[in-house]
């Protein structure tokens, strides 16, 4: 398990897809900006289906 922890490929920081789906194109983005990404894009399915449309999991 510890190999995908340190694989040189592995993604360090937000990634955003830019270019058409499966052209495999992405570019680095701020933390802030991806969070903001999420929180709207949640905040969408939840204004348009509703809160019952996410799911979370449980705290262990």
């Amino acid at each position: 398990m510890m190999e995908i922890h340190y694989a040189p490929d592995r993604l360090k920081y937000p990634m955003k897809q830019v270019g058409e789906k499966g052209e495999g194109k992405w570019k680095k983005i701020s933390w802030d900006e991806a969070l903001t990404t999420i929180a709207n894009r949640l905040n969408e399915i939840k204004k348009k289906y509703g809160a019952e449309a996410i799911q979370t999991s449980p705290r262990k």
